[in-house]
């Protein structure tokens, strides 16, 4: 049997907003730009979208800058190299390795030029532009001594460049040549320098902002002044031997302004971390820890201030016409764009506060629950990837969560000792289980007809059901000797049965509810992480601490094992040299989340590495591997390790340098990091991983956030059957010849999907049933996924509703005992659903507008009208609250 699995890509990012670095507009205002670790993320503000660029770099980004034209977007990492980024094509079109720790980079305003500051050097290259050259990318100038950079400014017509550093010194640099104009040194500043901007666009005046709170307004002449040398005389130019008679521009200071005034008198003025400023409209926007605030710059007038309690904000930006102000926290991970002339917020997002531990996705896949370490339970649209609603009922952290069949409900288990369930028609904790005695909770699941609730103690070793109605207690399973890692309820709708692991190294299959049948108690190599249960409820994958994953069906018959340890990537960073034992350098390092496809035949693992691997569940290979991240920031990317690293004591990288004689012991247990060391890395780890309903996404949440991947519609030539015969021009000549049965399977045969819309929409709607009726089944399958996939377009929707409507008529006995089709059932019934709902709107809207244009044709009887919307109403929302329940 051919493995063969359909080519899932990198889609989006979700639960991850800011990390650090600055914030970029677009030239629009529309768009917002944000580093998220090492990869761009891009939030529409008009159309509420978010999307994350499929590019990463080696390590988290620091520093970008965005080119006026909005095509061009330069980054800088923590390893020192500069990407040139296209955000047409969204490719990296080239890579600079100026070495050293990256500041900044900026884009001069003309966007012919960017420069690229290091600690104590600030390089300008060419910008590259529509014209072809040989070298787009080349570097101009090297301004070498400055020291301690921490902020660059570019005039508006990128012939002056301001260095400031943190010594509270401003170097005014010429880009071009002046006769009258040489580089210039500011020194009045006593405190470092947080940001230096030019006033305005018709002047070389600088503003400097210090941590110290104080704004100076540097003045010198007018543009006209300055006497640049023409670039085709520049070879001709010949420096003065003389000064004497040049009358040299210089910089004078004209005005200060001090922040110390705008807070009471008494109180301790935190230092000004962050400033940003808009040329344009001349607003100026200073931030002193939680205190933001807003000045006209013209009189130095306050128009507004705010407070962010409990929120370092550390970054800030306005967009070109100053409307909307952008805030960025890397401690919370939150983006926020206020609107302050009207006080209302255009985006507030906030991502976990720690890692991701559970997921789980809706049954039209386009909701996903998160649950994290903060005990917070967010819920996404997978479409516009950003949060709608915000759980923060659990007071420990989340560890398993779980949708119920119908969508409406999310049920999540706790540290906290509870089991909550949340309606998201109103948005509330509706429910709340608890235990006899309070355990902690591991893990939870949920019945195919949303009536019962289970869940696992991890300190009892006890297992836990409730009535989803009422709330009650009705039973406690015993029989576990270690904590429970995983439980879980049989897809199917006809059975009542589940299965629990432990880590006292059994799997036990539990008989359906209220039955007197035999467990199956099944023992494992090693301790168990978790379980999952395949979609059709035929097979039980259970993963083992020695990286093994052994497949039972629900009798409790082994189905083979897969070895995963053979595909765990770290343990390649270990030699011969090493004194460590390979299986014990690497027992826990195996996997903790498994997941089925739909159709039950891949399997997906992942744990703590890099490597999410998918398997076939018949053959027991591997099919393909994920690298999740190549983020060098994070601890466990890095698989290989030199050999001159390697001595008897063990790798030199995990040496920590101290400057103290004194040792200190690393924390027990710690695995996200060991906060007692001088510094630490987040370790890389996948925790949960899903599939969609639909089997065209699965999503993993990992160390960055929720992965999305999919399978992205190539334009690819992709036949079935086809011969020699099999052509477009066979297609059309059955067409002219009215042979509608040949045209349709030559059609499906190429696997073309613009033929397949032709033929389909020229076929006559009569003679579409018996066509359908004698199609093979996997013509049937291939014409049914096509059809799904056009109820998205607006055009001709009751011609594919026809066809749908005979291919259900005939086969759909076929289709429901076909485990492939199981998927494209699925996307079926959601895209189903939503032409209804896009229908039902507007159908609301059209009688809307026909009551107010044309009133005499309302009838007489408008009160049976209204009492019977209203029955239908209380009706709905009676059947709305026990879908909840």
């Amino acid at each position: 049997m051919a493995d063969h699995v359909e080519p899932y890509r990198f889609q989006n990012l979700l639960g991850a907003m800011y990390s650090k670095g600055n914030l970029e507009f677009s030239p629009d205002g529309f768009t917002l730009i944000s580093p998220v670790g090492n990869r761009i993320s891009m939030f529409g503000l008009k159309d509420k979208t978010a999307k994350t660029l499929p590019v990463e770099a080696t390590t988290s980004f620091t520093t970008m800058s965005l080119s006026p034209c909005g095509h061009i977007l330069i980054t800088g990492n923590e390893s020192g190299e500069v990407h040139v980024i296209s955000l047409r094509s969204e490719t990296v079109l080239h890579m600079l390795r100026p070495g050293g720790h990256i500041v900044q980079v900026k884009f001069s305003p003309c966007g012919t030029k960017f420069s690229v500051a290091k600690q104590n050097t600030v390089l300008i290259y060419s910008a590259p532009t529509r014209k072809p050259t040989l070298n787009p990318i080349a570097l101009k100038r090297a301004i070498s001594d400055v020291q301690n950079v921490v902020d660059v400014a570019w005039s508006n017509d990128g012939k002056i460049v301001a260095v400031s550093s943190a010594r509270g010194i401003i170097h005014i640099y010429p880009v071009v040549k002046f006769r009258n104009f040489k580089p210039v040194t500011l020194t009045a500043n006593t405190e470092g320098v947080v940001k230096t901007f030019f006033k305005n666009d018709k002047s070389y005046d600088i503003l400097s902002v210090d941590v110290n709170g104080a704004l100076r307004v540097w003045k010198t002449e007018d543009i006209d002044k300055f006497d640049e040398v023409d670039p085709e005389q520049l070879n001709h130019f010949v420096k003065p031997i003389t000064t004497e008679n040049i009358d040299w521009i210089r910089y004078q200071i004209t005005n200060k302004h001090y922040f110390n005034e705008l807070f009471p008198k008494g109180e301790k003025r935190p230092p000004l971390t962050i400033s940003a400023y808009n040329p344009v409209v001349g607003l100026l926007v200073t931030g002193f820890g939680e205190t933001i605030f807003l000045h006209e710059l013209q009189d130095f007038v306050l128009i507004q201030s705010m407070k962010i309690p409990a929120v370092g904000v550390s970054t800030v930006t306005l967009n070109r016409t100053a409307d909307w102000i952008a805030f960025g926290s890397s401690s919370l991970g939150q983006l926020v764009v206020w609107e302050w002339q009207s006080e209302s917020m255009i985006l507030n997002q906030t991502a976990h506060y720690d890692i991701i531990e559970s997921f789980d996705f809706s049954n039209t896949s386009r909701v996903i629950a998160t649950g994290g370490v903060d005990g917070k339970i967010k819920v996404w649209n997978t479409v516009s990837a950003l949060n709608f609603a915000v759980f923060g009922d659990h007071t420990g952290p989340i560890t398993a969560l779980a949708f119920t069949q119908k969508g409406k409900a999310i049920v999540s288990s706790s540290r906290d000792g509870t089991v909550r369930a949340f309606d998201l028609t109103r948005y509330r904790n509706f429910r709340t289980f608890v235990t006899p005695r309070l355990v902690q909770l591991s893990c939870v699941s949920v019945d195919h007809a949303g009536e019962l609730v289970i869940a696992g103690g991890d300190e009892t070793f006890e297992i836990y059901l409730w009535a989803m109605k009422t709330g009650k207690l009705l039973e406690v399973f015993t029989g576990h000797t270690a904590s429970i890692t995983g439980i879980q309820f049989s897809p199917s709708i006809s059975s009542s049965r589940f299965a629990s692991c432990s880590l006292d190294k059994t799997l036990r299959i539990w008989p359906p509810i209220g039955t007197e049948g035999r467990v199956e108690e099944i023992d494992l190599s090693s301790e168990a992480t978790t379980l999952a249960i395949s979609p059709l409820g035929t097979l039980v994958a259970v993963v083992s601490l020695s990286g093994v994953i052994s497949l039972f069906d629900m009798e409790g018959a082994s189905q083979g094992t897969i070895d995963g340890y053979l595909h765990i990537p770290d343990k390649s960073i270990l030699s011969e040299g090493t004194a460590h034992n390979l299986k014990n350098k690497l027992r826990g390092k195996g996997y903790k989340a498994v997941a089925f496809s739909p159709d039950g035949k891949f399997i997906l693992a992942g744990g703590d590495n890099k490597v999410i691997c998918m398997f076939n569940t018949e053959s027991q290979r591997l099919v393909t591997s994920y690298s999740i991240s190549r983020n060098y920031s994070l601890d466990g990317i890095n698989s290989f390790i030199h050999r001159k690293k390697l001595t008897d004591f063990g790798n030199k990288d995990l040496v920590e340098d101290r400057d103290d004689a004194g040792d200190v012991l690393p924390l027990p247990g710690v695995r996200k990091g060991d906060m007692a060391s001088r510094r630490y890395q987040n370790e890389i780890r996948v925790t949960a991983l899903k599939f969609a309903a639909s089997g065209k996404s699965w999503a993993a949440a990992t160390t960055e956030g929720l992965l999305l991947y999919g399978i992205q519609n190539f334009t690819m030539f992709d036949p079935i059957d086809a011969d020699v015969t099999v052509t477009p021009q066979s297609l059309e000549d059955a067409l002219a010849r009215h042979d509608f049965g040949t045209a349709l399977m030559t059609s499906l045969r190429l696997n073309i999907h613009d033929l397949i819309v032709n033929v389909v929409s020229r076929i006559p709607t009569k003679t579409v049933e018996l066509l359908v009726k004698e199609l093979p089944i996997k013509y049937v399958c291939l014409l049914l996924r096509f059809l799904t996939d056009r109820l998205s377009n607006e055009t001709k929707l009751g011609l594919y509703l026809a066809w749908i409507e005979f291919v259900m008529v005939h086969h759909m006995w076929t289709l429901q005992n076909n485990s492939e089709t199981k998927p494209i059932l699925k996307d079926l019934s959601q895209k189903m659903n939503e032409v209804k709902s896009r229908t039902l709107s507007l159908l609301t809207y059209n009688v809307g507008a026909g009551s107010y244009l044309f009133p005499e044709l309302l009838p007489d009887d408008d009160e049976g009208m209204h009492e019977e919307s209203d029955v239908d109403g209380s009706a709905t929302t009676e059947s709305m609250s026990e879908d909840s329940d």
